[in-house]
């Protein structure tokens, strides 16, 4: 039976692969650099691929070190560098150089924070301070100095989410959102934004999605955002809000709204 777990820890300079037992017993571990650029005095990026190649490379050296069957192992773990950003489009493919965490470009970006929205009122939205390390500040920035990146952008990763999506390539649709929504909810934000998978997604899976937005609804003390329109999830819904055309077009209770949104678009009020 399969009962070994294969870690990578995805750090600055390289991703470590190392392989335990279940009980905990390390039994090796293997290391592959990829390059880091510097430049712009404060600036650093790195390629995303650089981060797969190097997991395929450090798997095959300690599989052949260890003299380990791949199909022994029951569980790939992965760890790594933060606070970095890695613009993707809606396939997951990545648009640009990912800006790692000690990139500094987005100093302007996070004194604009500081400024509008305030660093105590800040860090209540998100839990973090404000900085130029931070993600959003480098999305920030991507809007103002590559807006054709920013336009193409479907959503932006760190390294082992980047390497997860190329793990997961043969999951489906419903069982990578589930692994999504666990992610999420594991990191204990006051404010979660999910949305309904793009492609991909059988019946099982999307009614057992179902079944975890439900339970997240009954049992959740924080806020939940759902954007969908399927009619099975909007029924879940407290509060329906309808955007078209990059506005808001209405808001109200689920009751009073679902009705006139099953009318379809043609015949909608909300759309007209």
């Amino acid at each position: 039976m399969a009962d070994l777990i294969l870690a990578h820890d995805l750090g600055t300079s390289g991703d470590k692969a190392t392989l335990y037992t279940s009980a905990g017993r390390r039994l090796g571990s293997a290391t592959v650099a990829y390059p880091s650029n510097f430049f712009n005095g404060c600036w650093a990026e790195q390629d995303p691929d650089d981060w797969w190649r190097a997991v395929c490379a450090s798997t095959k050296q300690l599989l052949a070190e260890t003299k380990v069957d791949p199909s022994d192992i029951a569980v790939v773990a992965l760890s790594g560098q933060m606070m970095g950003c890695t613009p993707v489009d809606a396939k997951g493919n990545a648009l640009r150089p990912s800006m790692l965490y000690c990139d500094q470009r987005a100093v302007e970006e996070a004194h604009q924070i500081e400024t509008r929205v305030g660093a105590e009122k800040f860090y209540g939205i998100v839990g973090h301070r404000v900085s130029a390390s931070y993600s959003i500040e480098k999305l920030m920035g991507l809007k103002a100095q590559e807006p054709e990146v920013y336009a193409r952008t479907a959503k932006t990763l760190c390294a082992k989410d980047y390497v997860e999506r190329e793990v997961n390539a043969s999951l489906s649709g419903g069982e990578v959102k589930r692994i999504e929504i666990a992610t999420v909810l594991a990191r204990g934000s006051v404010l979660s934004v999910f949305d309904e998978p793009e492609a991909g997604i059988d019946l099982w899976s999307f009614n057992n999605l179902i079944k975890v937005f439900e339970e997240l609804h009954e049992t959740s003390t924080n806020s939940l955002v759902i954007i969908s329109h399927q009619e099975r999830i909007l029924n879940i819904a407290d509060e329906i809000v309808v955007i078209a055309n990059g506005g808001i077009k209405a808001v109200g209770k689920k009751d009073e709204m679902l009705p006139e949104l099953l009318n379809g678009t043609e015949s909608c009020k909300f759309y007209q």
